[in-house]
């Protein structure tokens, strides 16, 4: 459900960015929504992962 409201805030803020200043405040809105999401996603307690499979707090190489 985090996931989900980090993706509509990032969402307005690509809105909100497009109407203030173009493409340029659209990619800024992404910047910033992105941000925000992990922000969030941090601070709720969910562990977005890396996507491949590697230990979080692992220090070896071959664990990926």
């Amino acid at each position: 459900m985090v996931i989900f409201a980090g993706m509509a805030m990032a969402l307005a803020c690509i809105w909100i960015g497009m109407k203030w200043k173009g493409v340029t405040g659209g990619v800024l809105g992404f910047i910033i929504g992105a941000a925000l999401t992990g922000f969030v996603a941090t601070r709720a307690g969910v562990d977005l992962g890396d996507g491949a499979g590697c230990s979080r707090y692992s220090s070896f190489a071959d664990d990926c």
